[in-house]
């Protein structure tokens, strides 16, 4: 179907929506790519969010286990006070209730960060063990000799607690290196998201600018070529020469236009 059979005025209304049309496009592909990005920055913080808790747990089991081995340094050195075997057995087992808590709290922080689980339970099960063998060692203790149920007693676990130091040491370090490789990870994402999402708009953006100089061109194109025979038709008229054919194919204003022109000439000739 040709142009020249449409009214100019829809030609160019058909020409406003499709730039119209383009720039809803783009403006849709720009607010999923904001909504998108949002998304990823959001996801990005809330793992961020689980692995420094995770961090956290590690750290406060580490320090808080620390913390249970002092309490037993406490009861070598002070079990022969009034009352104070009691208090620091009972707040060396509060503190290895604390470690595992902490360490119950890392398993479900592993879960989320879909993390391996064993090293956090192998952490916990020589933690137990070795609660276990302080308390058996504490049954060693003698009030009417308190001096040499301590040596009795550190002699039983002596070294005994390097090993799941060591282990607890290295399940701290292995949750900040997972943190910072997951940071690593989500910023490389995150970049790789920005950077098709702005190739995607360049390319609409191309594609859009194409479609629209190609049917601006098009447009122009069917209006200007016949007003050129339009005025070349007048030209001819005032110069005299009638003997021009001039054909009208068209349905439009322009096509109108020629066809009074033929019709005059005809008329004048």
């Amino acid at each position: 179907m040709s142009l020249n059979q449409v009214s100019i005025g829809v030609r160019i209304a058909a020409l406003s929506g499709v730039l119209l049309l383009i720039a809803a496009l783009l403006g849709a592909l720009g607010w999923a790519s904001v909504r998108e990005g949002r998304n990823s920055v959001d996801a990005a913080h809330a793992m961020a969010r689980v692995h420094q808790g995770a961090i956290d747990q590690a750290r406060g089991a580490q320090v808080t286990f620390k913390v249970q081995i002092q309490e037993w340094k406490n009861l070598l050195l002070r079990s022969h006070q009034p009352g104070a075997h009691d208090k620091y057995r009972a707040a060396f087992v509060k503190e290895g209730a604390e470690v595992q808590r902490r360490l119950d709290e890392l398993l479900v922080l592993f879960a989320r960060m879909g993390s391996d689980p064993r090293p956090v339970k192998e952490v916990q099960q020589q933690l137990a063990q070795l609660q276990r063998e302080y308390l058996a060692a504490l049954s060693q203790f003698d009030l009417s000799d308190p001096a040499g149920s301590a040596l009795a007693m550190d002699k039983a676990v002596k070294g005994r607690d390097r090993a799941p130091t060591a282990q607890l040491d290295k399940l701290v370090a292995s949750v900040v290196a997972q943190s910072e490789h997951r940071q690593t990870q989500a910023q490389a994402e995150m970049q790789a998201t920005a950077s098709r999402l702005l190739t995607l708009i360049g390319s609409l953006v191309a594609f859009g600018m194409l479609v629209g100089a190609g049917v601006s061109c098009c447009i122009l194109r069917s209006i200007t070529r016949p007003l050129q025979d339009v005025v070349a038709a007048a030209a001819d008229v005032a110069a005299g020469r009638l003997d021009r054919q001039l054909h009208v194919h068209g349905r439009d204003e322009v096509s109108q236009l020629l066809n009074a022109v033929v019709r005059m000439n005809d008329s004048l000739r």
